[in-house]
């Protein structure tokens, strides 16, 4: 065991007697009410004229949807030659042609009934691996912090039963794997297993390109050779991936591109509003469900959402920016861990609830490591419960729009607005010292 770590500042485990008592607050904030809701209220219908009533959670019709349309559409590798969900990661679309040729081998000349549970069972195993990568991670983390059986027994009871996971369980989109495998990257970066860490980071960002964001990690602790192993091990997964499809690598990559443009570009009329809008929960819904509200959401054109995210990008960009100099300001490791998590999830086009997920570790890093702060835990609960309870629809596509979409990015705010409040004398002196750093290097520039 190592003496010192990132993991918790420098202290052994032995410092500490137990895990937080605020998980308590955890509990109660995100245990019980969402328990309340998903499994009381989940059984009631919510009626809406000319359409088949769903459920204020889920809609079953979308059920296991994103894990299975894509593994039907990769029963062969000329997935990007067709233009099928070609945004897609081809590292996932790549394990989907291999799981399609295992169950079909089997299942070949057996009744149907042989062939749905071969396909369930493949489900259960996709999601039971998935959610393996968080707990073997959070099974390390709490080990560290020697944080009693009883109180890891409630917080697994939290993170299983938040609404952000049993979304991403009955939606079977692999950004639940993805985010497993970033906690996995966390714990063992903050361990100080930093090789290992970033060959798992350079998997991650295989998978979810989005999560490359973490390789500035490395850049701030000055681990250059870590940086240059994850963002090989990233795109050489990624390169040989796209290869072995059909059309060869540079069409492919050609697909792929343009695909990425058009499912994330914040101009022109992309995407509907409905599907823009039902489940996201970025900064851009701060602004866009009350324009939408207020010019007819049930008649509105998406193009002209789109002109107005044209803008709202703008300020989206200067606040990741903004989110990165924190990170490198900051000194404490569970600070920076939860900035950048926060930007993740904040300030794309579009951040879907079954990303969720992904905040859970540094959300209970930074518990463990600032243990009598009273606050943070109450906005961590606040932020992963379901507040899909107040619903209006888009009719054309039949996606339920709620108040959810506004208040997840007011809480990100206030997280990232509270860790300011919490570090200002010390940014205050970073920021102090800033001119005189500047002017060293400017006169020995002039020197040399």
């Amino acid at each position: 065991m190592e003496a010192k770590s990132k993991i918790n500042n420098g202290k052994t485990p032995y410092e500490y007697s137990s895990g937080p008592a605020l998980f308590k607050y955890l509990c109660i904030a995100a245990c019980g009410i969402a328990v309340f809701f998903i499994y009381i209220l989940v059984f009631l219908k919510y009626p809406v004229p000319g359409i088949k009533p769903v459920n204020i959670f889920f809609n079953p019709d979308d059920r296991h949807m994103d894990f299975f349309n894509l593994v039907f559409k990769a029963r062969e590798l000329d997935v990007y030659t067709i233009g099928q969900g070609s945004f897609n990661s081809p590292l996932f679309f790549l394990a989907c042609f291999i799981i399609n040729k295992i169950v079909e081998g089997i299942s070949s000349g057996r009744p149907p009934d042989i062939y749905y549970l071969l396909w369930k069972t493949t489900y259960c195993v996709y999601i039971t691996i998935s959610l393996a990568f968080f707990i073997l991670a959070f099974h390390m983390l709490f080990n560290r912090f020697r944080v009693k059986i009883f109180e890891r027994f409630w917080f697994y009871i939290v993170f299983l039963l938040s609404y952000p996971v049993l979304f991403a369980v009955d939606r079977g989109n692999y950004a639940l794997m993805a985010g497993g495998i970033i906690a996995l990257f966390l714990v063992l970066y903050l361990d100080d297993r930093i090789i290992l860490s970033a060959v798992i980071l350079g998997l991650a960002a295989a998978f979810k390109y989005y999560y490359a964001l973490f390789f500035i990690l490395f850049l701030m602790d000055k681990k250059w050779k870590a940086f240059f192993i994850s963002a090989f091990t990233a795109v050489f997964i990624f390169c040989c991936s796209l290869a072995l499809f059909k059309g060869g690598f540079i069409n492919n990559i050609s697909v792929l591109y343009n695909g990425l443009l058009h499912y994330n570009l914040t101009g022109a009329n992309r995407i509907t509003v409905g599907e823009e809008l039902g489940h996201n929960t970025s900064f851009y819904m701060l602004f866009d469900i009350p324009y939408a509200a207020a010019n007819n959401l049930f008649n509105y054109s998406g193009e002209m959402l789109g002109r107005l995210n044209n803008t709202v990008s703008i300020a989206a960009g200067w606040l990741l920016m903004l989110v990165l100099i924190l990170s490198v300001l900051v000194k404490k490791s569970h600070d920076r861990v939860l900035l950048l998590a926060s930007g993740l999830l904040l300030f794309p086009f579009l951040s879907v609830e079954y990303i969720i997920p992904v905040i859970f570790f540094p959300m209970v890093f930074w518990m463990l490591n600032e243990q009598e702060d009273k606050v943070m835990p109450w906005l961590a609960g606040l932020y992963i419960i379901c507040k899909r309870y107040y619903s209006f629809w888009d009719r054309s596509d039949y996606v339920s729009v709620t108040i959810q979409g506004i208040i997840n990015p007011l809480i990100l705010l206030a997280i990232i607005c509270y860790i300011i409040r919490l570090r200002r004398k010390l940014l205050a002196e970073t920021l102090r010292k800033i001119p005189g750093i500047l002017n060293s290097a400017i006169k020995r520039i002039k020197f040399s």
